[in-house]
Order: C-alpha cells, then sequence, then structure tokens
C-alpha cells in the first residue's frame, strides 16, 4: 500500500523504489520533518548530520562525544580549527563562555586547560595561553591551577 509519508521509526527512500527503510543508506540522513532520507549538502540544515544514527538531528542529539559544527552542517568528534566543542551547547563555536576558556590545543571549551604549558587567562578573551600577559590584569601563570592569576600566594 502506497502512505504519504513513512511512520516512525521508519524513513522515506526516494532513491529505491520509494520504500519505507529502517536506516538511511551511506551518505543519506534521516530529516524528521518529512521522515525522508536526504542528502546532508542540500537538506540536513538547520539541523545536523548523525553519522551514527543516519539522522538530522539538533546539537544536543549528536551521538555522544560529537560537536554541531555549522560550517559542515555535521557532528563531528573534533571541532575545525578557530572553533571549540562547547560541553553544555554541543557547538563548535569561535568564543567559550564563562566559566570556560578556549583551549587551542584541543579545540575545546574547558574549566582547566588541557594542553601541557598553557595557562587559563580571564585577561585573553577567555583562552588558554602559554604565557601570561605581563601588562595585563593577571600577570603570573600558577602551576597549581593552571591559570593566570593577579598575585603569587
Amino acid at each position: 500500500m502506497c502512505i504519504a509519508k513513512c511512520n516512525a521509526p521508519r524513513w522515506g527512500l526516494v532513491t529505491d523504489n520509494r520504500k519505507c527503510v529502517d536506516f538511511c543508506p551511506q551518505n543519506y540522513w534521516g530529516e524528521p520533518v518529512n521522515r525522508l532520507c536526504t542528502n546532508v549538502s542540500a537538506d540536513c540544515n538547520p539541523l545536523y548530520a548523525d553519522n551514527y544514527t543516519r539522522k538530522c538531528v539538533t546539537p544536543t542529539q549528536c551521538s555522544f562525544g560529537f560537536f554541531a559544527d555549522n560550517s559542515t552542517w555535521r557532528c563531528v568528534p573534533y571541532c575545525p580549527t578557530g572553533s571549540y566543542a562547547h560541553p553544555i551547547s554541543r557547538i563548535c563555536q569561535t568564543q567559550c563562555d564563562s566559566p570556560y576558556f578556549r583551549d587551542p590545543g584541543i579545540n575545546a571549551c574547558v574549566l582547566v586547560c588541557n594542553t601541557i604549558g598553557t595557562y587559563a587567562d580571564v585577561s585573553s578573551t577567555r583562552t588558554c595561553v602559554t604565557s601570561c600577559n605581563i601588562t595585563g590584569l593577571t600577570p603570573w601563570a600558577d602551576e597549581s591551577t593552571r591559570t593566570c592569576v593577579s598575585d603569587c600566594n
């Protein structure tokens, strides 16, 4: 019997005899509004293609450990250079809001700098830096907390 739209959890596949399938094939992702398998480059936006589930998803629905990348409209394990994986929004973004810092060594928003030899600097747009700004408000590197501080206790 022909139907207008496939019922959940199935997806419509228009490239292969217009069938309802359990999973979308390689290079296609399940688009939730029309319940169709679509090509990510054209139809997932404003959602993100999740390679694990083969679905178009919101950032918080990206598979565990993956982040929404606005440049490719895909869920990615690592954000591209110049963007940082935010642990709450699950989006690759250019800035990290307080209490997070940008860690360029791992392209992530972090509470404590993970890249060896870097220090969290509030004076440097909330970035992990290799040396604290001697002319800024926090010129000293505190090894125990991995932060730039105003004075050494």
